[in-house]
């Protein structure tokens, strides 16, 4: 994935008003699979940046963090019931679709269990199995 971040010193106007010659901001300029133009305030304090202000992308991240976090518990209660989950789109047990009816989904809808799913295939905290019949193979999903 490609993308382009600028970080910036706040113009001296903003921080004569913000009081504040410590901030910066950082802006999303170019995204292959997100939104550009996302900006977050940000201010050096005790040795780190930290966020102020409203920060979607931040949230962003707290969101799939989140949803990573449901679809793996979610994945080993389904592996500890000896529930296979397919990776498939058109499977009657896509995982996604069977974890998004889940009562412990905790509010990630299909989409954000599409999206955890793919996102932990590509770190490898989950990967994809052949099983079955030679003549009949079958994809399923296992914990990485």
């Amino acid at each position: 994935m490609r993308s382009r971040l600028y970080f910036r010193k706040d113009d001296g106007a903003q921080r004569e008003e913000d009081g504040d010659p410590e901030a910066r901001t950082l802006t999303r300029m170019k995204a292959n699979h997100a939104a550009a133009r996302v900006t977050v305030k940000v201010r050096w304090q005790d040795g780190a940046f930290v966020a102020f202000g409203s920060a979607d992308f931040v949230d962003h991240i707290k969101t799939n963090g989140k949803a990573d976090r449901v679809f793996a518990k979610l994945m080993r209660d389904a592996l500890a019931l000896q529930q296979n989950v397919s990776p498939a789109l058109t499977s009657h047990n896509y995982a996604p679709t069977i974890f998004a009816k889940s009562a412990d989904r905790d509010g990630v809808t299909k989409k954000g269990f599409e999206a955890a799913m793919l996102r932990l295939l590509k770190a490898g905290a989950i990967a994809i199995e052949t099983y079955g019949k030679p003549s009949q193979l079958r994809k399923r999903l296992v914990l990485g």
